[in-house]
């Protein structure tokens, strides 16, 4: 009878993926492996890595709740730009400049577009 895989090898703050290929921040993408392999891989650089159980790690890597809060936060990132990415805002006030720095609207705008978009 083979030895149950129950054992996550933790280096840093994330997991190793199944046949040690990657790693992920999430216990449910983890590789589970026998303690002795785990213990092993873990011994390797045993000053940043552990051979954990997996009944040791919480489940609170929900996926949808790490996605909608990166999401939430992009949304609120974006509206940030989008102000800063009109030049008008720029322009001078009848009160005086709005800013003292010249139009950088152009950083707000490249960070806007896609990767590799024109």
């Amino acid at each position: 009878m083979s030895e149950a895989r129950e054992y996550l090898i933790k280096k840093g703050s994330y997991f190793y993926r199944p046949d040690c290929a990657g790693y992920t921040s999430f216990k449910f993408d983890a590789g589970r492996y026998t303690k002795e392999r785990a213990e092993q891989e873990a011994s390797v650089e045993p000053w940043h890595m552990e051979a954990i159980h997996q009944d040791d790690v919480a489940d609170s890597s929900d996926p949808d709740k790490f996605i909608a809060a990166l999401t939430q936060e992009r949304d609120r990132l974006r509206e940030a730009l989008e102000f800063y990415a009109n030049p008008e805002i720029y322009k001078p006030h009848p009160h005086g400049p709005a800013f003292d720095r010249r139009d950088l609207s152009f950083h707000a705008r490249s960070a806007l577009n896609p990767v590799g978009a024109s």
